[in-house]
């Protein structure tokens, strides 16, 4: 064995006589032009070539041109490793680079491929082996070629974990996105260790722009864990074809499955009973492949939430998740969320709801001889925060039946309902089957009453308690700075 080891001394010895040494190879291969150029350039690197054993990845000119990141002093130091790897070697979980602060390059190897992160390796032009001296103290470098330049993060603590991105953002230059309102709810749920475990787990975090009010209350412990898939390091290109990830948010009776599809993620529930999938959406990756500590974190459009789980609880669930879950509510999620007045759902224990459907806000607009989209303006939201504070009763539980009993009690004179800062005065009655609602000049139909929930009851009509003159002087043009706005609200009505 001893005499074995002493020959492939010998022989590495002897081959590397006829060999240049790391960095006249890499001034030698023109493809790599753009690599050796940073690296000659980065004191630290090019002293370490002279001593240290190494294993280099580099990035081709090809590579460096489609890149679309910061190129920093630092970067060429992430693309080196404190050991030599050669093909054969390749198989660790992940390997830390010279660099102490720069996350682990995280190893794939499915036997056809190997990817770095999110580059593969290009085997022809790779396993370049190379002693630093042609003696027995010499000390093995091994260079590899890769399609892709590998991104540490830059400006934040050592070795980045999946929490710290969350917590954090602003460090990440290149990710123009924050995670507030996720990084909140993961707080309410006592759910920061997920993120900060050593593990290596594939995170998803949904970004800020894009997610409405009444979707982020919906975010619980189980959406939390559907936003991991635990023990597996996924990258984009490394994700295998049509084949489904179970995320960490399963239950007794399903399991939530990722898939990785072109710049997409689709998220697919699936019944453990009936293996039958219950539910499915796909949504839009912003940013990918971002390595940190405990594996690799992709920004993606919207919550990965699959809310029907909740929905087999029917009817005991809370206001805002009956509210947020029925689709002809859009528009009055809509105007809740922008007049901030959802927030006050989470203060009682008890409210009633008198909600407008789209099609009676679509009437409102018809009325007016204007576009729907008009309920998006800055104009009518102002003048909302008031409309829609009159559809909430707070701390009070009023079933069709208790106020149908309260105006004939009354001997039909008006039920007095506190709505914050002024009084809703009805009367309500059952006239052949259906239920109305008497207001002012007003006769609302209660299209489906008493919509029962664990803190309060809704009842949807067919028109807001708004008056004539609250609809007057609004703008009948559709303005840019409410373009955004009316967008999104039909974005909500096509949902």
């Amino acid at each position: 064995m001893l005499v074995q080891s002493l020959l492939n001394v010998i022989i590495l010895i002897s081959c590397a006589k006829a060999w240049p040494n790391m960095i006249q190879k890499l001034a030698f291969e023109k493809d790599l032009s753009q690599f050796y150029s940073m690296l000659v350039d980065n004191r630290y690197a090019k002293s370490s070539l002279s001593y240290r054993e190494l294993t280099i990845f580099a990035p081709t000119n090809k590579a460096f041109k489609n890149f679309n990141g910061t190129i920093t002093p630092n970067l060429v130091l992430y693309h080196v490793v404190p050991m030599a790897r050669t093909l054969e070697n390749l198989h660790e979980a992940s390997l830390d680079p010279i660099l102490e602060e720069h996350p682990p390059l995280w190893i794939n190897n499915d036997g056809k491929n190997i990817f770095i992160n999110n580059a593969r390796l290009l085997f022809n032009a790779s396993n370049f082996i190379i002693r630093t001296r042609a003696d027995l103290y010499g000390k093995t470098q091994v260079l590899h070629v890769i399609d892709e330049v590998l991104t540490p993060m830059n400006g934040i603590a050592v070795k980045p974990t999946a929490y710290d991105f969350l917590v954090q953002p602003r460090f990440w230059q290149f990710v123009p996105h924050t995670f507030g309102g996720f990084y909140k709810k993961v707080v309410q749920n006592r759910a920061q260790h997920l993120f900060k475990s050593d593990f290596g787990n594939t995170f998803f975090l949904p970004a800020d722009q894009f997610i409405f009010q009444n979707t982020l209350s919906r975010i619980d412990r189980d959406t939390i864990e559907t936003h991991i898939i635990p023990k597996k390091i996924i990258f984009t290109r490394s994700a295998k074809d049509e084949f489904s990830y179970t995320t960490k948010g399963s239950d007794k009776e399903f399991y939530d499955t990722i898939e990785f599809l072109d710049g997409h993620v689709r998220i697919t529930r699936v019944s453990r009973k009936t293996h039958q999938i219950t539910n499915s959406k796909t949504v839009q990756i912003l940013a990918a492949n971002i390595p940190v500590r405990n594996g690799v974190v992709h920004v993606v459009k919207e919550p990965l939430g699959l809310y029907d789980r909740r929905l087999t609880k029917f009817p005991y669930l809370p206001l805002m998740y009956k509210l947020q879950n029925d689709p002809t509510l859009n528009i009055s999620n809509f105007l809740f969320e922008k007049t901030k007045i959802i927030d006050l759902l989470d203060d009682y224990s008890n409210a009633t709801l008198f909600i407008p459907n789209d099609h009676a806000w679509t009437m409102v607009a018809e009325n007016l001889g204007v576009n729907v989209t008009l309920l998006s303006s800055p104009v009518f939201l102002d003048r909302a925060k008031i409309i829609m504070r009159r559809h909430i009763a707070m701390g009070e539980y009023f079933s069709l039946q208790r106020l149908v009993d309260i105006t004939n009690n009354l001997r039909n004179r008006e039920v007095i309902i506190d709505v914050g800062v002024t009084k809703l005065l009805i009367k309500v009655a059952k006239i052949d089957g259906n239920a109305y609602i008497f207001w002012g000049k007003s006769i609302i139909k209660i299209l489906r009453p008493d919509y029962e929930c664990t803190n309060g009851v809704i009842h949807i009509i067919d028109s807001p308690f708004v008056f004539e003159e609250e609809l007057i002087d609004l703008p009948l043009d559709t303005p840019t700075n409410y373009l955004k706005g009316a967008w999104k609200m039909l974005k909500l009505m096509l949902i």
